[in-house]
């Protein structure tokens, strides 16, 4: 499904919470950080970590 304009609008304001990726798309995340040579695996869950913890 598409966001609302509403729905964008909500998140920017942060009347909307963010949530951190489940853990099916952040394994995916960090495979590509890592296929793509950004970070090493440690480095790439270490960073994906931190972000979903500053949401």
């Amino acid at each position: 499904t598409r966001c609302s304009p509403l729905d964008i609008e909500g998140f920017k304001s942060g009347k909307l919470p963010l949530r951190a990726p489940n853990k099916s798309y952040a394994n995916t995340l960090i495979k590509g950080l890592v296929e793509g040579e950004q970070f090493s695996e440690p480095e790439a869950i270490a960073y994906i970590d931190a972000a979903a913890k500053s949401l």
